[in-house]
């Protein structure tokens, strides 16, 4: 793996000594790099890895059942662990008490409080660590995925869409805000798919830092910019909570810089 020396230290140390730990929690962003990891582990280990279809009770129960009847390694790689129900994570506590030789689950999850106290209590927490600068152009030379992008998996997955078509309309809209009326701002959300909200915000924030960095003072455009960022960062903080419908925040967000626009402009 490209970064995390600091992890990569600690646990090819506990390789080494042949003492790694049979429950360990992987803790990182989407796209960190946790996945990745418990792969390179478990081919250091020479170890076969299995993922469950799902992680229902009865998935767990299937997997305490066989890790009694290992004969060679055998990683569990439970992915976004997090969204196991307590039953499921009471059922995987039998593992973490009393784990088999030859078995190792690993859990990944954005945040260790995703897990119940009691699992948490039992594993070894590893926490993924941030990407240098240097570190990301090993990814990518485009200043504009560098500019939005934390870590390698983001990269990625920005690659896979037209990344620089939203980009262009992100520019387009913030350079323009003054010029629309209220119907037209809550079009601009019809040319950007759903999926694609989180890097739409982005991009708007990026466009709106640059033009801020341009205006270089206290001008009545330096007044407007600071503003319509603010109300973008508002949005954002937004976005992460699941009961929040993110078609009409950001829609009510562009609503709301365009009037900022017209009462600045």
């Amino acid at each position: 793996m490209i970064g995390q020396e600091r992890v990569r230290d600690i646990l090819g140390s506990y390789i080494t000594n042949n003492s790694l730990p049979h429950f360990l929690i992987l803790v990182g962003a989407k796209g960190q790099g946790k996945q990745t990891l418990a792969n390179a582990l478990a081919s250091k280990m020479r170890a076969l890895v299995y993922i469950p279809e799902d992680m229902k009770v009865d998935a767990v129960r299937a997997i305490v059942a066989d890790s009694v009847t290992l004969h060679t390694p055998k990683f569990y790689l439970l992915a976004d662990a997090g969204t196991m129900t307590v039953q499921a994570q009471n059922a995987l506590l039998k593992l973490a008490e009393e784990p088999p030789k030859n078995a190792y689950i690993i859990l990944t999850v954005e945040q260790a409080d995703e897990l119940l106290s009691t699992i948490q209590s039992r594993a070894l927490i590893i926490r993924l660590e941030g990407y240098s600068e240097a570190d990301m152009l090993e990814f990518t030379d485009d200043p504009i995925l560098l500019s939005v992008c934390d870590n390698p998996g983001q990269v990625l997955e920005y690659e896979q869409i037209d990344y620089k078509s939203l980009y262009n309309h992100c520019v387009k809209v913030a350079n323009n805000l003054h010029k629309i009326s209220v119907a037209n701002a809550f079009n601009i959300l019809k040319s950007v798919v759903p999926d694609q909200y989180e890097l739409f915000i982005k991009f708007l924030i990026k466009v709106l830092r640059d033009n801020l960095v341009a205006e270089e003072g206290v001008t009545p455009n330096f007044k407007m910019i600071n503003n319509l960022l603010i109300r973008v960062y508002e949005a954002k903080s937004f976005m992460s909570n699941k009961s929040v419908n993110k078609t009409n925040l950001l829609e009510m967000m562009l609503v709301e810089m365009r009037d900022i626009a017209w009462q600045l402009a």
